[in-house]
């Protein structure tokens, strides 16, 4: 197991929060619905009905758990990834009903995590690079620098 990363962190504990949120108030959707109108009737017909946003809430939790468990580092780009695109769904949700707290917060953390994800992306081109230098033998290549 490798230690996580404070965004994995997180968006681990934000997501399981939401699950929480959404499974102990099961009329949350319908208790807000009323105060940004068709903005925000467009948004909850995306996800269907807030169980399915529990449950995908759960489900992005889970695969940051098991993420932990990987050093590939393809497969944890790809969870990133997820966990970028659920964070930016329900920041939008915050950005619909409370814009001017969540604009900032929100607007960082995105930051960090897209941050974050070009760092993973740069990591496994190296890698790429390194397995294709040691297949082909060119294991020092400061030989060919010049």
């Amino acid at each position: 197991m490798r230690s996580p990363k404070y965004n994995e962190i997180f968006v681990m504990m934000f997501s399981l929060y939401v699950w929480f949120t959404l499974s102990v108030e099961p009329e949350l959707f319908t208790s807000t619905n009323g105060k940004s109108g068709d903005i925000y009737d467009t948004y909850i017909g995306m996800v269907g009905t807030q169980n399915n946003l529990a449950w995908i809430s759960l489900g992005v939790s889970l695969l940051y758990l098991a993420n932990l468990f990987t050093r590939k580092y393809g497969l944890i780009t790809i969870v990133h990834v997820i966990g970028m695109i659920y964070y930016l769904f329900i920041n939008a949700s915050f950005l619909i009903n409370y814009p001017n707290i969540a604009f900032g917060v929100l607007s960082l953390v995105s930051i960090w995590l897209f941050t974050d994800l070009l760092k993973l992306i740069d990591i496994t081109e190296e890698e790429k690079a390194r397995k294709i230098k040691e297949k082909n033998g060119l294991d020092d290549c400061d030989s060919l620098r010049r």
